[in-house]
């Protein structure tokens, strides 16, 4: 049975010069979408659900494009950035499949990612090479990945005593997965 293939676009306040547009793939399938810009970054999700849900779409987008992102922020070390703007809702691809099929709509809150120099294709390529091997980890361990990382990014865009408080419970997260590495104080001073 055909899938619903949603796209969903976003804008990121950031100050990149994206010469060109930049499209990669990622392992599920999950295309992003750079856009040529001057001034306001804009850029696309698209993916397949096994709903046609336009709530559970876009929260699905959103967590797709700010995994994207969120690689991205600590592949070129970001500071200080505001929150990714998502469209109210996504728009589905493939609507000829689904004619007369039943839709379920909500309306959402939107939330945050976001991404500063002249944008580099290679950055789009790390950043995709690094969300496909986060999938290859155990649930337990993406699940903890994810976690830090949103904090890592909460950092990014904290002020202060804030971005220190974030970036620690980041890196606690971590600890938690990292089976090879004794995060313990005791390890250290031994």
């Amino acid at each position: 049975m055909e899938k619903p293939e949603y796209k969903l676009d976003f804008e990121v306040q950031a100050f990149f010069d994206i010469k060109e547009d930049i499209e990669t793939e990622i392992l599920d399938g999950t295309k992003i979408i750079l856009y040529q810009n001057k001034g306001l970054n804009k850029g696309s999700v698209i993916f397949q659900t096994e709903t046609m849900d336009f709530g559970e779409a876009k929260n699905e987008g959103m967590l797709r494009a700010d995994a994207f992102l969120n690689f991205l922020v600590v592949l070129l070390n970001i500071e200080n950035i505001p929150s990714t703007k998502y469209a109210e809702s996504p728009t589905l691809l493939n609507s000829e499949k689904f004619k007369g099929a039943t839709l379920t709509i909500q309306k959402q809150i939107t939330a945050g990612a976001a991404v500063v120099a002249v944008f580099q294709n290679k950055w789009a390529e790390e950043a995709k090479n690094m969300v496909e091997k986060a999938y290859k980890l155990t649930n337990f361990e993406q699940n903890a990945l994810a976690y830090s990382l949103y904090w890592l990014r909460k950092g990014a865009e904290a002020k202060e005593n804030d971005r220190f408080i974030y970036r620690w419970i980041s890196l606690e997260a971590l600890c938690g997965i990292l089976g090879k590495l004794d995060c313990s104080i005791k390890s250290r001073i031994d």
